[in-house]
């Protein structure tokens, strides 16, 4: 799935700052909330996608020989769901979408760093799912558990660093002397070679797993 952009919603939540003064306050905060639940929904609906993608990545290790396509669409399913569920009740706010928001959204507040107007874009990063989508256990803001990200894949993918690199060392293939390589594990990823060169630690999604800690 290509990223998700949400420059509509952020460029409506700058028109409601750049007129709050006109509007007034009652009126101006009444059209950030609609505008709030747009974005709520954008980010719920990327957070439902890429339960869809680990799951479909994950199918191919939990089926048999003889499965029947009911049995791989209700394990799909189930799969999906679960993964939902556990994103349930998990705060948006903190996100590097809302926190765009709300800088927009008032400007008076969040000080020159209203003035941005970058374009958003929500990739697989930005979502904060803290679950490594090849092991399915939780990660952490450091350790062999912490997570880190594939500069190589278009949504720069992110993964425990213990789940990708031995997953890397698994099923990677070396051509000639050169490094071994995989396909991304991540079903609805492009990049068909995946090295150890390619991770980086992904800073923001510990800055988020604090965040989450902290609540």
């Amino acid at each position: 799935m290509p990223p998700v952009r949400s420059r509509r919603i952020m460029d409506q939540a700058k028109l409601i700052g750049e007129i709050r003064g006109q509007l007034g306050d009652a009126a101006a905060e009444e059209l950030a909330a609609k505008c709030r639940a747009n974005l709520e929904s954008l980010l719920r609906l990327q957070n439902e996608q890429s339960a869809q993608i680990e799951t479909l990545g994950q199918l191919p290790s939990e089926l048999d020989a003889q499965v029947s396509p009911r049995d791989v669409k209700s394990r799909f399913e189930q799969g999906v769901a679960s993964r939902v569920e556990q994103q349930q009740g998990r705060s948006f706010d903190g996100t590097p979408e809302m926190r765009k928001y709300e800088a927009l959204v008032n400007p008076s507040a969040a000080g020159p760093a209203g003035d941005e107007d970058e374009d958003i874009v929500m990739t697989q990063e930005t979502i904060m799912n803290f679950k490594c989508p090849i092991t399915q256990a939780d990660m952490t803001p450091s350790g062999p558990m912490r997570p880190v990200q594939s500069t190589s894949c278009p949504g720069r993918c992110v993964f425990s660093f213990q789940g990708i690199t031995d997953h890397i060392n698994r099923q990677g293939k070396s051509r000639g002397k050169g490094p071994a390589s995989c396909k991304c594990p991540n079903a609805g990823c492009s990049n068909q070679s995946l090295q150890l060169k390619d991770l980086v630690d992904s800073k923001e999604t510990v800055r988020a797993l604090k965040r989450a800690r902290e609540e």
